[in-house]
């Protein structure tokens, strides 16, 4: 099993350089079905189902439940953001991550994508400049970089 588990932290590694989005999200599917009950494992699944605008309804189901059982992970909330994003309740993600009370200049790029997206939307776009102007866009994935836009 840990090699198993190096080997999967391996490919991920690869996959993030080479930013290869559909990859990765084919690499969680297999990791969750060897890891199911691992909730690292089914957010950075829903998240990358929902930056792919895959499966979204799974998805969401799986990041609603994610923020029940513990919300006290930022991750889990920023992962169903994405998924309201998806299904069009831009408001409602926003509402979602303003209650975070988070640190967004501090927060990792692909979270910060999923907020400037909101920001701009909501008209918030002084607030979006600024943390745009943080951001480190090399570091996120062609999708992230697609929110932004």
């Amino acid at each position: 099993p840990e090699v198993r588990w190096r080997s999967y932290i391996a490919l991920i590694q690869l996959g993030e350089i080479k930013g290869d989005t559909q990859g990765l999200l084919n690499l969680l599917v297999r990791m969750s079905a060897d890891y199911p009950a691992n909730t690292t494992i089914k957010n950075d699944l829903a998240y990358l189902q929902g930056l792919l605008n895959t499966n979204i309804p799974e998805a969401r189901k799986a990041a609603d439940d994610l923020v029940k059982s513990h919300p006290e992970i930022p991750a889990h909330h920023v992962t169903l953001a994405l998924c309201m994003i998806r299904e069009g309740q831009l408001n409602e993600a926003e509402s979602l991550l303003d209650e975070l009370n988070l640190q967004w200049d501090r927060a990792l790029p692909g979270w910060k994508a999923v907020r400037i997206h909101l920001l701009k939307h909501a008209g918030r776009k002084q607030e979006a400049g600024i943390l745009l102007e943080g951001l480190n866009q090399e570091a996120l994935k062609p999708e992230e970089v697609g929110l932004l836009n």
